[in-house]
């Protein structure tokens, strides 16, 4: 079960998923992900790749995680030569996967703080609430957003991005209006809906963290940004 509550039945993957998932050129757009996933996905029915970028995004990667989980195991290996340590010597770190994982299907399920978690959404496209007196929904994101939301340039990002790139409405005498503006919104209103947002429509993106024995240097690491945890052989 995915965090919106739908099931599907992945199979084993081989060197030719392997090839579809590390191709340079639909890696850049980021349709890799959307074609390998609709290369593995045996049932209950077969979806495009097209059909999978509408998906909420934790599906998607709750999908990857499991696929790795299943065909490598749930120990994440990776090495690092930290740049303070005078000696030079790359690292071996090791991180145990089953912390961010979880039984979705189970009714008593209580999440982690770093665990996978249900999408407050269900299968359900939008989210409604009521904020001192507003009447707001938002989108949640799905791939094709954030493929979108990658697009957006460093200098036009702005802690409204998430409402933006999430389609806020507002419910203004019967109708859903675009949030195109926020001038009318005081900044404690702004506070309570960015927190609702965020809340309700959080990303599944483990990080991991270790520590250089010599240095004492922190390192954290997006799991799905690291190529070993989807090609381990890059470990040795």
């Amino acid at each position: 079960m995915v965090p919106s509550g739908r099931t599907w039945e992945i199979r084993e993957t081989n060197g030719n998923d392997d090839a579809i998932l590390s191709n340079f050129g639909s890696a850049v757009t980021g349709d890799n992900i959307y074609n390998f996933l609709a290369n593995i996905i045996v049932g209950p029915t077969r979806p495009l790749a097209a059909e999978i970028m509408e998906w909420p995004i934790n599906d998607k990667y709750y999908l990857l995680f499991k696929n790795r989980v299943w065909n490598f195991g749930q120990k994440f290996i990776y090495r690092h030569t930290d740049p303070l340590d005078e000696t030079r010597k790359e690292e071996t770190y090791e991180e145990d996967l089953a912390p961010f994982d979880g039984d979705l299907s189970d009714p008593e399920y209580t999440p982690t703080a770093f665990s996978v978690r249900r999408h407050p959404a269900g299968e359900k496209t939008h989210l409604e609430t009521v904020i001192e007196g507003h009447k707001f929904r938002f989108q949640v994101m799905t791939g094709a957003m954030e493929k979108a939301d990658y697009l957006i340039g460093n200098t036009d990002r702005n802690r409204n991005t998430i409402l933006t790139s999430r389609k806020l409405e507002e419910e203004i005498s019967g109708k859903w209006l675009l949030v195109t503006s926020f001038h009318s919104f005081s900044s404690k209103l702004m506070s309570k809906i960015r927190g609702w947002v965020s809340t309700n429509d959080e990303p599944f993106a483990p990080f991991v963290h270790f520590t250089n024995p010599r240095t004492q240097t922190p390192i954290t690491l997006p799991l799905f940004a690291a190529p070993t945890f989807f090609f381990p052989e890059e470990t040795t």
